[in-house]
């Protein structure tokens, strides 16, 4: 899934202050210049609990308020996509001016302490670990919305596979994962692909039902969620069991990347999944997954649960998934992301439109861990960071992580991560390094950099080391899922040194992710060239016609002991310039890739950091083929 060429609008943040709730003590609001402030009632917090039978809400005050003491307010239950009469971020429904009723489940005295516990399961099944709560006065938004954050899961147990290297690979097949030695795989899943309808619009705009319990067990794997019924196609679960089973089999770990494609045949994938705006959008094939409705929300609900209840068994029955890409490149809404018709409607602003993924990332994270106590929803960014990709509906990747962090911790927090993207600023580079050292656009500020790419990749963890971002005291984990080194097209009159230095930037990008505590994966995209990336980059290992590049050597035996013999050969082919002076290694300024990990002058402390022991972790009986 490759970006469009570069269309560049800088956006510098104004910033202000962010108060936390949800898992341990809040900072005083307002306190801190540099941080994001929600704009929700700091006043009060409701930390929600789940066990297996009962919803627990713990109810108290933070601040002063404007409420009396003792003054009586309601605490309501309301579905993830109802809207009371007060909140102001209701994503595509911003323009809404009637709101939902709710129901009102108990009253909170002001200045005071209050636990109330209610059913986990409605009479119909519906579970409430996905409701949301707030507090109200006469019909009015108090405080809230707040969210189960402390969910106590089916499952709880260490993960089975413990792959010995962080390196992965998306797969073009299965095979080539253990000729490689990689630790990490991913897939694109698509779940409007393996979910029958249960419902279709007539040309009236009438909802019809369809009866699906004829379905043979052949055709369909049944699976109840918030009380009703859905199908699965047995075939296309099959296929995913069976990549899982070689996975678990192979001793490697996997990412599944989720999202929505475009709905072609209501008949065949469900009409509520994506948003009805977006779906006359000529210019994707990807959607947005729609949890605006109940049946959108309730079919995503029932897509993530079947997948986390499958694939979360202790004896991997069907193999392994426990960590979850959201969608794709959510900061670049026009090209992966979109909610509307672009060419007919006018984006959404930043806190509407991450009000829809936040409900979204939410949902995925209590289903997911619901089942397993170990899972973690990802957020995907493409290389933009301070700025804008492309010039129609996209956002910061910064500004919406800012954001994002900001509201989780004011509704109930839980531990997010990123599915980062960090290709080169221009996509077809292979001498990344030569294009972008010394430019103002990549750089190591997080508040200036308009670009993360793997030049200053140290960004990630310079900015979710910062206090307010991390997640019970520890640093949120980046997986970078999607992000490669083109060796340039093919007819390049520059082919043979593209070809090397491909090699060369794709050693660099190891060495720089291996050194980052953030990075748990680094999965690079990808084994083969394909046309379908277009303008020149080709990111892949092998050609179209399956010819190894001099990559494939690096890439194989890059976490081994033969890690620099196979990255060295192939030094001397970067070259740069910084602050007026050439870099080489002909010159003796490039005397190895720890000489050249802080080209961006960063604060990251790449000599602390530096470490061979976390770059070779694996010792292999075979050799590589070395000039």
């Amino acid at each position: 899934m490759k970006k469009l060429p570069v269309i560049l609008t800088a956006f510098i943040m104004a910033i202000s202050s962010l108060c936390f709730i949800g898992c341990g003590d809040p900072p005083p609001p307002n306190n801190q210049s540099d941080i994001v402030k929600y704009d929700g009632n700091y006043n009060f917090k409701i930390v929600g609990s789940s066990n297996e039978n009962n919803i627990t809400l713990d109810v108290s005050n933070v601040s002063q308020s404007d409420y009396a003491t003792n003054e009586t307010l309601d605490i309501v239950m309301l579905k993830p996509y109802e809207y009371y009469n007060g909140e102001k971020e209701r994503g595509i429904y911003f323009e809404r001016e009637t709101s939902d009723q709710g129901e009102i489940i108990g009253t909170y005295n002001v200045d005071n302490e209050k636990t109330i516990t209610i059913d986990r399961f409605t009479t119909e099944g519906y579970d409430n670990l996905y409701n949301k709560f707030i507090l109200a006065k006469d019909g009015n938004l108090a405080a809230g919305p707040f969210f189960v954050s402390n969910i106590e899961s089916e499952r709880n147990y260490e993960q089975k596979i413990t792959a010995t290297t962080k390196k992965g690979i998306l797969s073009q097949g299965n095979d080539e994962l253990l000729n490689l030695g990689v630790g990490w795989t991913e897939y694109n899943i698509n779940p409007n692909n393996f979910i029958y309808p249960n419902e279709y619009v007539d040309s009236e705009g009438n909802i019809v039902p369809i009866d699906n319990s004829n379905l043979s067990e052949n055709d369909a794997i049944t699976f109840e969620s918030n009380g009703q019924t859905y199908y699965f196609r047995k075939s296309v679960i099959e296929n995913m069991d069976k990549d899982l089973l070689f996975c678990k089999e192979n001793n490697i770990k996997v990412v599944y990347i989720v999202y929505y494609l475009k709905i072609l045949d209501q008949m065949h994938a469900p009409y509520f999944m994506t948003y009805p705006e977006a779906r006359d959008y000529d210019k994707n094939k990807i959607f947005a997954i729609d949890t605006s409705t109940e049946l959108g929300a309730n079919y995503f609900t029932a897509a993530m649960e079947f997948m986390a209840e499958r694939y979360s068994r202790e004896d991997g029955e069907f193999g392994w998934v426990h960590r979850f890409v959201i969608g794709n490149e959510i900061d670049l809404s026009s090209e992966w992301n979109p909610v509307f018709n672009y060419n007919e409607k006018e984006p959404l602003d930043t806190k509407q439109y991450l009000e829809e993924y936040a409900r979204t990332l939410r949902i995925a994270e209590q289903a997911t861990k619901r089942y397993y106590s170990d899972s973690m929803v990802l957020v995907s960014n493409c290389d933009s960071w301070n700025g804008n990709r492309t010039a129609l509906a996209s956002y910061s990747a910064k500004e919406l992580y800012d954001y994002l962090n900001a509201k989780v911790s004011y509704q109930g927090n839980y531990n997010w991560g990123i599915a980062g993207h960090p290709y080169p600023k221009d996509l077809s580079a292979a001498a990344y390094l030569e294009e972008e050292v010394g430019s103002a656009d990549v750089n190591g500020d997080i508040d200036t950099s308009l670009y993360i790419t793997w030049t200053n990749l140290e960004i990630y963890d310079i900015y979710l080391s910062q206090e307010h971002l991390l997640f019970n005291g520890q640093i949120r984990k980046v997986y970078l899922t999607e992000g490669g080194v083109s060796s340039g097209g093919y007819n390049s009159p520059t082919a043979s040194r593209n070809e090397l230095c491909q090699a060369a930037g794709i050693a660099y990008a190891y060495y720089k992710s291996m050194s980052l505590e953030c990075i748990d994966a680094f999965i690079y995209y990808k084994l083969i060239d394909s046309a379908a990336d277009g303008g020149g980059c080709n990111f892949g290992i092998y050609t179209d016609s399956m010819q190894q590049k001099a990559s494939y050597e690096v890439f194989k035996y890059i976490d081994t002991q033969y890690s620099f013999d196979v990255a060295n050969e192939y030094l001397s082919s970067i070259k740069f310039r910084k602050d007026g002076q050439v870099y080489s290694v002909a010159n003796g300024k490039i005397t190895s890739y720890e000489s050249i990990m802080n080209v961006c002058d960063s604060d990251f402390d790449w000599e602390k950091q530096w470490s061979e022991d976390k770059i070779i972790v694996r010792t292999v009986s075979t050799s590589p083929q070395i000039d």
